[in-house]
C-alpha cells in the first residue's frame, strides 16, 4: 500500500496558528509514502511567508511534492510578477516548478497552472500536456499516474459554490483530459477553492471507457476558510482500489479528526465509487 497525504492552500501569511502543530502531528502519526502540497503556500509571496513555509515543510520529515500556487508569486510588485515571478519561491521551496517522482507503485508530475498576468485563473499550456503524455509514455504502465495542478479540473458539487467560482476550472481542461485520458491518468489532485471534492472525471468529462478520479483538498492550516473547516486528504493505494480520507479541523479543538471516508475500484472503464 502507497499512502499520499494531500496538503494545499497553506497561505502561510493568513495562518491559523493553533492548528499547525496539530497538522504536524497528525502527519507524522500517518507515516505517509509522500506529502502532495498543490500550491499557495504563502498569501503574498513574501520572504517572510516563504521563510515560515520552509519551515513548516521542514518539520515533516518525509519525502514533499510541492507546485506553486497563484499566491506563490507577487501580487503588487508589478515588476517582479512580471521579470522574475518565481524567484522566492525557487529560493526558499524548490527550483523545479514542474516536479516528477516515481517509485515502484506510483509516478507523480506536477503542472505548474500559474500565469504572471492573471491574478487568480490558471492555465494549462499544449507544451506542458505533451511534456506529461511523453513523461507518463517512458513509465510502466501498471503504475499508478497522478496528475498534480493548483487549480481544479472540476468543481464541489455545492450550487452555490459552482456559481461562485465557474471561472475558476484551470483552463484548456477539456483538451488536457481529452490528452490525459490516453494515457489513463489515474488521479488528478489540486486545491485553489478551499473546498474539499472527491469525485471522478465522468460528470464534467464524458470520455467513453475513461474515468479518472478528481480530489480537490480544502485549505490545510489558513484562516481563508471558505464555509468548511480546514482539512487534508489523504489517498491509500491498495492496487486497484483506492481509499480517499478527509481530515477535517474539530469544531471543539485545535486538532484534525477523520472527516470522511470514499471507496473507489479501477475497472474496465475507469475508476469508479464503491
Amino acid at each position: 500500500m502507497k499512502t499520499i497525504i494531500h496538503l494545499s492552500d497553506l497561505h502561510f501569511g493568513k495562518v491559523d496558528t493553533k492548528r499547525v502543530n496539530p497538522l504536524i502531528k497528525k502527519i507524522l502519526e500517518i507515516k505517509p509514502d509522500l506529502i502532495i502540497v498543490s500550491g499557495d503556500l504563502t498569501q503574498r509571496a513574501t520572504e517572510i511567508e516563504y521563510k515560515a513555509a520552509k519551515k513548516f515543510l521542514g518539520k515533516l520529515k518525509y519525502p514533499i511534492f510541492v507546485i506553486p500556487g497563484n499566491h506563490d508569486i507577487p501580487l503588487l510588485n508589478v515588476y517582479q510578477r512580471f521579470t522574475s515571478p518565481f524567484k522566492k519561491y525557487i529560493k526558499f521551496i524548490s527550483p523545479d516548478l514542474a516536479p516528477f517522482y516515481c517509485d515502484d507503485k506510483i509516478a507523480v508530475v506536477g503542472i505548474n497552472s500559474v500565469r504572471r498576468y492573471t491574478l487568480t485563473s490558471g492555465r494549462i499550456s499544449n507544451r506542458q500536456i505533451s511534456t506529461t503524455e511523453k513523461i507518463f509514455d517512458s513509465l510502466d504502465p501498471k503504475l499508478i499516474k497522478i496528475v498534480v495542478c493548483h487549480h481544479p479540473f472540476d468543481l464541489p458539487h455545492s450550487t452555490e459554490t459552482i456559481k461562485k467560482h465557474t471561472h475558476k476550472v484551470v483552463a484548456h481542461s477539456k483538451s488536457a483530459m481529452k490528452h490525459f485520458s490516453k494515457k489513463k491518468v489515474d488521479i488528478f489532485l489540486s486545491g485553489h477553492l478551499h473546498h474539499t471534492h472527491i469525485g471522478d472525471t465522468t460528470k464534467r468529462y464524458k470520455i467513453k471507457g475513461y474515468g479518472g478520479l478528481i480530489v480537490q483538498a480544502g485549505t490545510a492550516i489558513s484562516k481563508r476558510t471558505r464555509s468548511e473547516p480546514v482539512s487534508f486528504n489523504v489517498l491509500k493505494i491498495k492496487g486497484s482500489n483506492i481509499d480517499i480520507e478527509n481530515y477535517a479541523g474539530d469544531k471543539l479543538s485545535p486538532e484534525f479528526i477523520l472527516s470522511s471516508t470514499k471507496n473507489f475500484r479501477n475497472s474496465e472503464s475507469g475508476w469508479r465509487a464503491i
